[in-house]
Formats: C-alpha cells, sequence, structure tokens
C-alpha cells in the first residue's frame, strides 16, 4: 500500500475505501481454491457471444443456447475420451511448478512440516493439512513448488495433493447436466389474447451510432 502511495494518490484512497477481502491475496478465503482478482471468466464470455449480443433478443437467447449445448457437449465428449486424472489446464500448472520445485531443497522436522529452501529463503509446507507459507497451495488447491519438493522429499506423487475441484471426476459432474434444447420460433405456442403492441423507439440521436465493447 505504501508504494500504491508514492505512485497514486487517489489509487490508494481508493483501494482504501474498499473491503479488502474483495481485492488482495492476503485476505481470500480458501474455501472456494481460486485465487483470481479479475473478471476474465465474463470479459471471455461476453467475446465469445459478441455477434449474438447485437441480434433481436429472442434470436439472441436461442443463438446462444444452441452455443452453450455444444460446448457442454463437446467438453464432456473430449474429457470422457481422455484418461488424465487432472484437467487439462491444471495439469499444465503443475508440471511448470514440479519444474520450479528442482531449485527448492526439502528437510522434514520429524512432526508434520517440511523446511524448504532455496538460498537464503525458508518456506514451511504442512502436507497433512495441505498448506504452505506462501498460501498459494491453500488458495488455488493446486501445490505450489515449494510443496512438491516437500512431497517428492516424502517419496509421494505431486498429483495426489491436487483438490478434488480439478479432476477428471469433478469436471465430468460439471458437464453431466444437460442444457435443454429450445424449440424454433415456428413451434412456439401462444396462448395470450392480449394484442402485442411495438416496442418504444427512442428518437435516433445524430451522429454515427457507438458500440459499447
Amino acid at each position: 500500500m505504501n508504494t500504491i502511495a508514492k505512485n497514486s494518490r487517489p489509487a490508494y484512497d481508493q483501494l482504501r475505501n474498499l473491503d479488502a477481502k474483495s481485492w488482495t491475496k492476503a485476505y481470500f478465503t480458501t474455501t472456494s481454491k481460486a485465487d483470481n482478482v479479475e473478471n476474465n471468466m465474463s470479459e471471455c464470455f461476453n467475446a465469445w457471444i459478441i455477434s449474438e449480443r447485437y441480434m433481436p433478443v429472442l434470436t439472441m437467447i436461442q443463438e446462444i443456447t444452441f452455443k452453450l449445448v455444444t460446448r457442454i457437449k463437446n467438453k464432456r465428449e473430449k474429457m470422457l475420451n481422455s484418461d488424465q486424472i487432472l484437467c487439462p489446464k491444471i495439469k499444465k500448472k503443475l508440471d511448470f511448478y514440479v519444474t520450479e520445485a528442482r531449485n527448492w531443497n526439502a528437510t522434514w522436522d520429524g512432526a508434520g512440516t517440511y523446511a524448504v529452501k532455496y538460498g537464503v529463503r525458508v518456506v514451511t509446507v504442512d502436507l497433512v493439512n495441505k498448506t504452505c507459507a506462501c498460501r498459494v497451495f491453500q488458495l488455488t488447491g493446486i501445490p505450489c513448488a515449494h510443496a512438491i519438493a516437500a512431497i517428492h522429499n516424502s517419496r509421494q506423487q505431486a498429483i495426489n495433493f491436487v483438490s478434488d475441484y480439478f479432476k477428471r471426476d469433478m469436471y465430468l459432474r460439471s458437464y453431466s447436466q444437460p442444457l435443454e434444447a429450445i424449440k424454433g420460433e415456428e413451434f412456439w405456442e401462444f396462448e395470450t389474447t392480449d394484442p402485442l403492441l411495438p416496442p418504444d423507439i427512442p428518437k435516433k440521436l445524430r451522429g454515427r451510432p457507438k458500440k459499447l465493447r
């Protein structure tokens, strides 16, 4: 915070007014196994439906539903045809940490904690409770480089310490519920007798219309 204050006082004042639990990892809970502080999920979804966003409402819903049904089916079939225990992206992260762990040396204290050392830096790891002093292990559910060094010292496999959230069975459960297909407009049943009124069209502004991205 002192560094932020030196670079931008308005940014410092704004962050002081926000709940620290919503923007800094130091106060994140370890239940959700997610350490993201950005809004990438919403941004990716908006980019994915960029062409559908400018369609009429009913057409937009129908097109998005069709894309979602296709995506759920493809994701489910891809994992069913795979023999990996972990999800692909999680496996890639774990492999990166395994490579980083080569620089760290671990030793067991005889109780339940490991001291992991690299140069003058020493980090403690508890494999029983799956925690590390850096908090990456408990925040993400994926063993960090320090934890993997301790895991290898204990002659165990790092893949066994990854949270169940990121394993094949949980992935398939996420995509196990089908999204019901929607009939086209020609098959709709209209039961109401109320007259359909045209929508209110606002006055057209001058100049070229702007698109908000």
